[in-house]
């Protein structure tokens, strides 16, 4: 039996639990009752009666159900529903305590946010009880991070990466707070991403793919001149990897790539205009529908782009000490919600931000999406 969730509508704000469609499967339980036809019968006469009395049951008693199981097992986890995007943040929380950011966040399997704090010179963690620990000390201005691969087999990335602005390169960042160098870059370091194939990718003005381990760099992407790769992801099917812009005027660039190896197979083509004035683009987020986020630092505004790119909708205008200078969905452990999305304000004390959007980010999400524009 299949019940599905109910839900209030976009014109609503519909909330989270109508988001949601779930499965619930009833497994029917058959009982087979045998009677079996021998068992001893009284018998008073004394003719010669054939009959054995004691009927032989040939039937061994063990039925064996040799039919086909029509009654799979359709409960596939949650479902979300692309028609049913919120059309605007349910809600927003401006007062995340201790919390802190400078270019971005990241978020550890543990239960802390990460961030810079005490003039974008430490990295602090604080857990959802507004305990702060001190994560990193003296490291100096970090741009954006992203999380390395498990290396222990224990199902929790064990390192960060981050573009260290003070040590010109991407450096990996240990579980205790050590410090080394990965790879050193040329340009303006910004964006950082890690690829399904465990390569780093960074936008430097250029765009290069690294070998975490080795430090190995192949540069995939060329800088036109008039205007920088400054932050980078990829559409959910891995089709596309989206470019927002150092000077690009307001506009985010695609190439298309190989799937698989995710190498271009294609120049640089205009994907949407329109995307703030274009000074800075500091954050290029994916929801699991496809569904771009970018913060322009222009108009200190978060732009929300239609996968076709021909959809632009400013969906939060705040001032400038509210401005999200970098992005990143929780990641559902403790406090952290994995439907929100929390933004370093690095022009408010950098404080964080968070913003509960409706919609989980790509590749975060285990369940079935339908309905993708």
């Amino acid at each position: 039996m299949l019940y599905q969730a109910g839900h209030i509508g976009i014109s609503n704000m519909a909330t989270k639990s109508g988001i949601y469609s779930a499965f619930i499967t009833i497994s029917s339980i058959a009982v087979i009752t045998s009677c079996g036809s021998g068992g001893t019968t009284p018998n008073g006469d004394d003719d010669d009666d054939t009959n054995t009395i004691q009927d032989t049951d040939t039937d061994t008693d063990q039925d064996t159900d040799t039919g086909t199981d029509t009654d799979t097992d359709t409960d596939t986890g949650p479902i979300y529903d692309c028609e049913l995007i919120p059309a605007w943040p349910l809600s927003n929380n401006d007062n995340l305590g201790q919390a802190r950011g400078y270019h971005d966040l990241a978020f550890s399997h543990d239960g802390f946010i990460i961030g810079s704090d005490n003039g974008n010179q430490t990295i602090i963690k604080v857990d959802g009880n507004n305990n702060v620990q001190v994560f990193v000390p003296n490291i100096g201005m970090i741009q954006q991070m992203a999380w390395l691969p498990d290396d222990d087999g224990d199902g929790a990335p064990d390192a960060l990466a981050a573009y260290s602005d003070q040590q010109s390169n991407v450096v990996r960042i240990a579980a205790n707070g050590g410090v080394s160098n990965i790879a050193s870059l040329s340009g303006p370091g910004y964006g950082l991403i890690l690829g399904h194939d465990e390569y780093l990718y960074a936008a430097h003005g250029d765009i290069s793919r690294i070998d975490h381990v080795t430090g190995a760099k192949q540069v995939l992407f060329n800088s036109p001149g008039n205007w920088d790769a400054r932050v980078i992801n990829w559409n959910p099917d891995k089709t596309k990897l989206y470019i927002g812009t150092l000077f690009g005027n307001g506009q985010i660039y695609a190439l298309d790539i190989d799937p698989v190896t995710l190498d271009p197979i294609s120049g640089a083509n205009v994907f949407a205009n329109n995307v703030g004035s274009g000074s800075y683009h500091d954050t290029l987020g994916v929801d699991v529908c496809g569904y771009l986020y970018v913060s322009d630092y222009s108009t200190s505004a978060t732009y929300r782009v239609h996968p076709n790119g021909d959809q632009v909708q400013t969906l939060v205008d705040p001032p400038l000490n509210k401005y999200g200078h970098g992005m990143e969905w929780g990641n559902g452990v403790d406090v952290w919600d994995d439907f929100t999305i929390y933004q370093p304000k690095p022009y408010g004390g950098n404080g964080v931000i968070s913003y509960d959007i409706g919609v989980p980010r790509m590749d975060h999400f285990d369940g079935t999406v339908i309905n993708r524009p």
